[in-house]
């Protein structure tokens, strides 16, 4: 079996990109999602990529979709990508990804070989309409980030996203949306180019795997615990009473702090678990409890 994890990419022998998605994988292949096609970005939903592949490319989709390994051409692993660039002087927007890379790393003290590279510019160039999309690897080096990312957004280069490009998780009201929008220290602009943080978790850190199936619907109140598992695929936040809740839904990634009151519809998967975002549910999301 391929060791991969999450925010590695493959190209496959009928020239598409795919994401992995998670660190639980078949021995004979790997959960993705679709990136690419013809070099064009998929910027379509999950499902609608499922559709197409089974309409044009069956042998990807089964239940999720999932590349073989017999159709694997190429992988690309986030974490080669920075040192291949140090060592062959690159130009352009690679070079700007290694400089936000070392200044990242140098402001909040964190080793380089903690940050790697994905998307586009993990396999080209990119163009000038590409991010910079970073990941930090640990669990421990992630909480660094999620306890010092201001001091990053302290600095001349770097300036916080606009909301248009934060991308929206369903149900949210303006204002909540809002809410979340102003913690957003994981999205930015470096000198004029955005980018992204999300996290990658060590080999050792490696979550059991969670059934994605349909729950019976819960609405509870709940209060944050910790948020050190929020940069990573799938989001986790753990509460004070011990029920985890984890997001598929992309959107919620360092948006939630200790001892924030929540609100939360989802699906209760067993006593210790409230999943947001699986492809059962509907009308599922987080939302901020304000304080009176």
């Amino acid at each position: 079996m391929m060791r991969l994890r999450d925010k590695d990419y493959l190209r496959t022998t009928d020239g598409l990109v795919f994401n992995v998605l998670g660190y639980d994988h078949a021995d004979d292949g790997a959960t993705c999602g679709l990136k690419y096609v013809d070099g064009v970005k998929w910027l379509d939903s999950y499902q609608r990529a499922s559709e197409y592949l089974r309409e044009n490319y069956p042998h990807y989709v089964d239940e999720l979709i999932r590349v073989p390994f017999a159709y694997v051409a190429e992988i690309y692993r986030s974490e080669d990508r920075l040192p291949q660039l140090r060592s062959s002087q690159p130009s352009g927007l690679l070079q700007k990804a290694v400089e936000l890379a070392d200044l990242c790393a140098e402001t909040l003290n964190l080793p380089r070989k903690a940050i790697g590279l994905t998307d586009s510019l993990l396999w080209g160039e990119g163009t000038e309409d590409s991010d910079i999309d970073l990941v930090i690897y640990g669990m421990a080096n992630c909480f660094t980030w999620l306890q010092s990312a201001e001091a990053a957004f302290e600095l001349p280069e770097i300036e916080p996203i606009a909301p248009e490009f934060i991308q929206r998780p369903p149900h949210l009201s303006d204002a909540m949306f809002a809410h979340f929008c102003a913690r957003k220290w994981n999205q930015g602009y470096f000198r004029g180019t955005r980018f992204s943080v999300r996290g990658v978790r060590n080999w050792d850190e490696t979550p059991s795997s969670l059934p994605l199936i349909a729950g019976s619907s819960v609405e509870r109140q709940l209060t944050i615990a910790d948020n050190r598992q929020s940069l990573f695929f799938p989001v986790v936040y753990e509460t004070t009473d011990h029920v985890d809740v984890v997001s598929f839904q992309i959107g919620y990634e360092a948006s939630l702090a200790p001892g924030d009151r929540v609100r939360v519809r989802g699906a209760q998967i067993d006593e210790r678990t409230i999943l947001i975002g699986s492809r059962y549910g509907s009308d599922e999301s987080i939302e901020l409890i304000p304080l009176v």
